[in-house]
């Protein structure tokens, strides 16, 4: 997949968007939810950022 500008901004403002939604309800493990749901988009959108991620980790 092609990485684009605009792909960079959905993810972002999805994320943005799953975080408030997920500090909106105080159950636990929130944090540990929106890290995943990071990864997940971040493996969807943009593997070679996510194994850049991995290989810095």
């Amino acid at each position: 997949m092609i990485v684009t500008g605009g792909s960079l901004l959905i993810l972002i403002i999805v994320t943005l968007f799953a975080g408030y939604a997920l500090s909106r309800f105080p159950f636990p493990g929130n944090k540990v939810l929106l890290v995943g749901l990071f990864f997940l988009l971040a493996m969807l959108y943009m593997p070679w950022l996510f194994q850049f991620i991995i290989l810095w980790i």
